[in-house]
């Protein structure tokens, strides 16, 4: 019983850290960019439909994360710009077009502590 009990206490921990690890490490060399040099990539807006009344771009593509998995074959291209409102949903999101074969050149975010840079979406001129 202690064995049973050891093995399901090691696959937790390994679960819980693989989760941690998805959710919360960012992805590197993958640059925090302004949405002026988003120029002939596509751009892929996954906020969630409520967040993007702030801004929107009409040459975006707007599709949320939680519709990433039945839509991402709408994305025309290897390559795309990438537009998250949290860090959460950015590193999500890259791990999920890293998965399925599709290269993020960029990103940015629309939340006040976004990228170090000042290229965060709140602050540029549309």
């Amino acid at each position: 019983m202690t064995v049973f009990a050891a093995a399901a206490a090691i696959a937790l921990i390994l679960y819980l850290t693989r989760e941690w690890y998805r959710r919360y490490i960012p992805v590197r060399n993958i640059p925090c960019l302004p949405i002026q040099m988003m120029e002939g990539i596509p751009i892929v807006d996954v906020r969630d439909y409520n967040n993007r009344q702030v801004i929107t771009l009409e040459r975006s593509m707007n599709i949320p994360y939680s519709y990433l998995q039945k839509a991402f074959n709408d994305i025309n291209g290897q390559e795309i710009y990438l537009i998250a409102a949290t860090k959460l949903e950015r590193n999500m999101s890259i791990r999920f077009f890293k998965r399925k074969g599709i290269l993020v050149k960029g990103y940015a975010l629309s939340d006040h502590r976004g990228c170090k840079e000042k290229s965060r979406l709140n602050t540029m001129q549309m």
